[in-house]
């Protein structure tokens, strides 16, 4: 139910009822926040992902459209200040603006505030988040904007702010972060109209492995990154903050003016900053530029080199580059002592992964052990999480508890629930060893010293039914003919739940091997001497040595991918005791892996200078290697002689077909040679030839089973015809006229189907040939030689589709006829919408004398569009003064009209000449004077399409009336001008007083509505009446019982004579539309079908219905405009028809 405009709507629901509706459109959105501090260790929601993640092998990065943009925008927005800083704008979504955004101050202020209430319990905190604020604003970071003027010009965001303690920090402990995902009024937060960005700088893995090819190596860190890059005046609206130092000081209002941490495009932002600054200084610090495209991951900056000059020069250029645009280095670390001062044994953390700088080597975080003898499964995971390994130093160990990992996840345990005892002792014992792996000290640099004379990249993989995994190591060859080989990376995999076959999970681990060998040689410069790659399985290296279409689809996928990463790469087999890969499925303990010395740096044989050069052979046969597809391979025969549909007559099908076959007797050796004009045996060669492909193609199996002495199928077209096969393998008729004194073809005819080319073009040759006889004419010429089954149908349909016996009968085209228009059913004074004809000539005396002499007039034919109200003038010649004052005399006694309808002078070529003279005189001679005052009256100028008398029915109509009576009143006499304008007059008033309704036989109806009752007693100007239908007549003086009556008629008009309209006497059906480009014929009245010309359909014109009855057509002689009932498709395209009532269901 609906209650009025604005108030709400009231349903009834299973519920009861239920009151909904819009409410005010300035509501605050308030929630209920609870802000909990505290320190703890990493969140786990983020550990167990960043754990897998780790464990993948990143491909190619590719942006999104929205990468695009946001790259779009940073590129044409970004400008560098006067002092070196960049100043950049916030990438906003183009779907949304700044204005999107709600009210966000009473959230952050709630937010705040009960952050003070943590500061009154805490006030070591309050200290160190004061001095943060106070160090951002003494930096010029941020801006108290409190008392500025334009504070609440525009709509502002402004952050929430909170406190995170990061306890193994050395310098910032306390660290404040913004949040931009908070929602404002409207729904939206900052976060959400900004764009995120593509990232721009490499991955992790990448810098850590280019790291250890250094001799001599620094570390340094972009102090306050984010904050060294400015943001555009006009973005600082979008980052405030509130702040107090004192519960009962006023709230400040700070506006950040630099990249904020808790935008979610601010990494974005600073890291492209970054690779902007090296792009711009690559020419003047090419050593720093190179560190920062390829050796920065967000602030930490990882650079080498191999001589120490050259990393005191790189140094330098980090310190110059950097500072130029506002950023400062600071923690330097660095393996030489010479270069910076550094605490002996003081390990720091490279992209989180400890790195001693005396020893220069890497060793692995741990977490600390907890001493407890029971713990939860959300307790496991945690632990698992902390385990930092990027590179896969300690893989073999990580992978025992990825697969503990994949055991809890099958008991469906819950996060809180405590471990069963079988499950907690075996975690137990791999916890309580895990602090073991602390005591491991991998070396940095992967090379020695000495001149390198080959370098190799080596690779193993291995499977069980538990995981599978790969390894890669670098191998050297000195000069002084040392080997080096040390690991430089492993990545491992559990195997699926499912049960997955042996082989599979190898092949599964081999690729897990190529795409870690192709992810190491790109992001290294080394110049490969060679790349092998090791599988202890020969199953997976025949797969690899064949084709993967040979295999199954999971094989082949895997080996494509295999293939396509190893080209410049040698797949070899390798013994599994030799195997280095085989710890990672298996898997070790700590303690095992500090003894296991083939892990870190390879097999033994590695170790022998020429360990390449005897690959080790493997034989096995191709047939017992498992996966293979089963390939089926079916033989069919199809015959399909494409040459045959290119002939468009079967005589020269024929011809060309006797001439291909005497080239191939002529080829042949010790055969005569044939030359000259085609002999008749050579014409009927080829007739058989024909006849027998088109049989093959439609009948193979009634032949099959024919030559095979079979009865032919119940449901072969051909059965009631039983066919048999002649001398010359050709299907024939059978029939029951063995008897009959018929030549052989006329008694046993060749069969051909119904629909197909040959058929087609016989049927169209015999039609011709017949002089364009009817079907059956055809029929029974085609039978005397050969049998179409079911064919009379389709001849129909073929000389149907006779361009020349189309002329003969072509019939026009036609639509469905169209919605009355509008001016035909608006209830408006009489004659405001007009149509116009032309009449005559009729002779006239110039006088009353009896020789006085004849001239000729003409009849100007006004029609109302509404009441059929006729006005008629007599014009006493064609001039422009003559109409025109004829038109006048209209208008001045009908009032102005609106519009005026009149032919086109082109509908009348080919009628009598006076009459084309008319027109001709009136719509080209004078148009634009006749133009120029339908303009200056405001009268607007119609036409209907050419050709077209029916578009103008009224006026048509009109003319003919006015003739019926002029020829039985004056009949061949010949009136003056005078008495022939009375006489018109008096034909007006009889046609103004024909009834508009049928005639009612009871004396009872009121009198039949005439177009007269709208003209007479109406002032031109008068003004309107009020209503006054509804009123008693008794009641009404004389003047508003005219108007009473005068309402009445119009009444009537609306009530009964528009519903006589309603129906359509004719054109009942909707048709197709005529399409442009199709080929019509042009119906001419005074020509005969064959002169009528071809035209082209260049446009359409539909109606407000979509429905198409005015085309443009081009011929030879131009381009004009006609209305489809002129034309005449042609019926180039075969169409489907019934039978005749005489053709029976089973013809044959």
């Amino acid at each position: 139910l609906k209650l009025g405009d604005g108030l709400p709507v009231l349903q009834n629901t299973l519920f009861g009822w239920v009151i909904g509706g819009s409410g005010p459109s300035r509501i605050s959105i308030w929630s209920n926040v609870m802000v909990s501090l505290f320190s703890q260790g990493p969140d786990l929601d983020l550990l167990i992902p960043q754990f897998w993640r780790l464990e993948e092998i990143s491909g190619k990065r590719h942006m999104s459209p929205e990468d695009k943009t946001c790259e779009e925008i940073y590129s044409k927005t970004t400008k560098r200040l006067g002092s070196g800083k960049f100043e950049v704008r916030l990438p906003i979504r183009k779907d949304y603006r700044a204005s999107s955004l709600g009210e966000s101050l009473s959230m952050a202020t709630q937010r705040f505030l009960s952050l003070e209430k943590r500061f009154q319990r805490d006030p070591h905190l309050k200290k160190e988040y004061t001095a943060f604020i106070e160090e951002y604003l003494e930096l010029g970071h941020a801006k108290d904007i409190t008392n500025d003027a334009r504070l609440f010009e525009k709509r502002r965001y402004y952050f929430p702010h909170h406190c995170v303690i990061r306890e193994d920090k050395s310098t910032t402990k306390y660290r404040v972060v913004f949040d931009g995902s908070m929602k404002t009024t409207s729904g939206l937060s900052l976060n959400d109209i900004l764009l995120k960005g593509n990232p721009v700088q490499p991955d992790l893995f990448d810098i850590i492995v280019r790291f250890r090819t250094f001799k001599y190596v620094l570390t340094s860190d972009i102090q306050k990154m984010f904050r060294c890059v400015q943001v555009h005046p006009d973005d600082r609206v979008l980052q405030n903050i509130i702040w107090r130092d004192d519960p009962s000081a006023q709230m400040r209002h700070l506006e950040l003016q630099t990249v904020t941490y808790g935008s979610s495009c601010g990494p974005f932002l600073a890291t492209r900053t970054l690779v902007e600054l090296a792009n711009q200084g690559k020419e003047s610090y090419p050593l720093a530029a190179q560190v920062l495209l390829q050796q920065t991951y967000v602030d930490d900056i990882l650079g080498g080199a191999n001589t120490l000059d050259e990393l005191i020069k790189l140094q330098t250029e980090l310190t110059s580059l950097l500072a130029s645009a506002g950023f400062k280095l600071h923690k330097w670390n660095s393996n030489n002592g010479s270069l910076v001062s550094f605490q002996k044994e003081m390990t720091s953390k490279v992209l989180g992964v400890l790195w001693d700088p005396v020893s220069d080597s890497f060793q692995v975080s741990v977490p600390e052990l907890i001493k407890k003898d029971r713990f939860t499964k959300r307790e496991v995971l945690g632990i698992i999480g902390q385990i930092f390994d990027p590179i896969g130093f300690v893989g073999v160990v990580t992978i025992s508890a990825k697969v503990f990992m994949q055991r809890l996840w099958a008991q469906k345990l819950q996060w809180d629930d405590i471990l069963p005892l079988q499950l907690l002792t075996e975690w137990l014992g791999f916890y309580r060893k895990l602090p073991r792996l602390k005591e491991l000290c991998i070396k940095r640099w992967i090379l020695e010293p000495g001149e390198v004379k080959s370098i190799q990249l080596v690779g193993f993989s291995d499977a069980s039914m538990v995981a599978y995994g790969a390894c890669l190591y670098v191998r050297v060859l000195y000069d002084d003919n040392r080997v080096s080989c040390n690991l430089v990376c492993s990545k491992s995999r559990v195997s699926p739940l499912k049960t997955v076959s042996l082989p599979r999970l190898e092949l599964c681990g081999l690729l897990l091997l190529a795409r870690m060998s192709d992810k190491f040689r790109s992001c290294m410069k080394f110049k490969w001497d060679k790349v092998v790659l090791y599988s202890d399985s020969k199953i997976v290296l025949a797969w690899t040595q064949s084709s993967p279409s040979r295999w199954t689809t999971f094989v082949a996928n895997r080996v494509s991918e295999i293939q396509d990463l190893t080209l410049d790469a040698e797949i070899r087999h390798i013994s599994s005791t030799l195997n280095p890969a085989d710890y990672i499925s298996r898997g070790l303990d700590p303690e095992s892996l500090l003894e296991c010395k083939t892990w870190f740096q390879g097999p033994e044989f590695l170790s022998d200078p020429d360990c390449f050069l005897k690959p080790e052979q493997i034989t096995l046969e191709i047939s017992s290697v498992p996966e293979q597809k089963q390939v089926s391979f079916i033989q069919t025969t199809t015959v399909d002689i494409e040459i045959l549909s290119r002939f468009s007559s079967f005589t020269r099908m024929q011809r060309c077909i006797a001439y291909m076959m005497r080239f191939v007797t002529n080829t042949r050796k010790d055969s005569l040679k044939v030359y000259g004009a085609l002999s008749t045996q050579e014409i009927s060669r080829s007739r058989i030839c024909i006849f027998r492909i088109v049989q093959i193609k439609y009948f193979s199996e009634e032949i099959t089973c024919l030559k095979e002495n079979k009865s032919l199928p119940k449901n072969s077209v051909l059965l009631s015809l039983n066919p048999f096969l002649d001398t010359n393998g050709l299907l024939r008729v059978g029939g029951r006229l063995e008897n009959a004194p018929l030549s052989f073809d006329a008694k046993h005819p060749v069969i051909l189907p119904c629909k197909d080319h040959v058929t087609d073009i016989m049927i169209e040759g015999e039609h011709l040939r017949l002089g364009h006889a009817g079907p059956r004419a055809v029929l029974n010429s085609l039978r005397q030689r050969v049998w179409p089954i079911r064919s009379l149908r389709r001849i129909k349909a073929i000389i149907l589709r006779c361009v020349k016996c189309h002329r003969f009968r072509a019939v026009g085209s036609k639509q469905l006829m169209g919605s009355l228009p509008i001016e035909r059913t608006q209830l408006v004074r009489a004659f405001l919408h007009t149509g116009l004809d032309f009449g005559g000539p009729i002779m006239v005396k110039e006088s009353r004398l009896r020789k006085a002499r004849v001239s000729k007039s003409y009849i100007a034919l006004f029609v109302c569009m509404a009441t059929k109200a006729i006005h008629i003038e007599l014009v006493s010649s064609l001039s422009t003064n003559d109409f025109m004052l004829a038109l006048k005399r209209f208008v001045s006694r009908r009032g102005n009209p609106i519009s005026i309808s009149s032919d086109n002078a082109t509908n009348f070529k080919g009628a009598n000449n006076a009459l084309h003279e008319v027109y001709n005189k009136f719509f080209k001679e004078h148009a634009c004077k006749i133009q120029d005052f339908a303009s200056t009256s405001e009268i607007q100028w119609k036409f209907i399409p050419p050709s077209s008398p029916h578009w103008g029915g009224l006026w048509e109509a009109g003319i003919k009336s006015t003739k019926f009576h002029l020829k039985r009143v004056i009949g061949n006499s010949v009136l003056s001008f005078e008495v022939l304008c009375t006489v018109l007059t008096q034909i007006e008033a009889i046609l103004n007083s024909r009834p508009l309704q049928p005639m009612s036989d009871s004396i009872s109806d009121l009198t039949c509505l005439t177009p007269g009752h709208f003209l007479i007693g109406q002032p031109l100007s008068s003004f309107p009446e009020r209503d006054v239908s509804e009123l008693p007549l008794n009641r009404l003086n004389i003047w508003q019982q005219c108007s009473k009556l005068r309402q009445d008629f119009w009444k009537m008009w609306s009530r009964d004579y528009l519903n006589l309209l309603q129906n359509r006497p004719k054109w009942k059906t909707s048709e197709s539309n005529l399409l442009v480009g199709d080929l019509v014929l042009v119906r001419e009245d005074h020509l005969p079908p064959l002169e009528w010309c071809l035209a082209r359909i260049l446009e359409v014109m539909p109606g407000r219905d979509n429905k198409v009855r005015v085309v443009k057509l081009k011929t030879v002689n131009g381009e004009f405009i006609r209305s489809v009932t002129k034309l005449s498709p042609l019926p180039l395209q075969l169409r489907s028809f019934v039978e005749d009532s005489s053709s029976k269901g089973g013809e044959c």
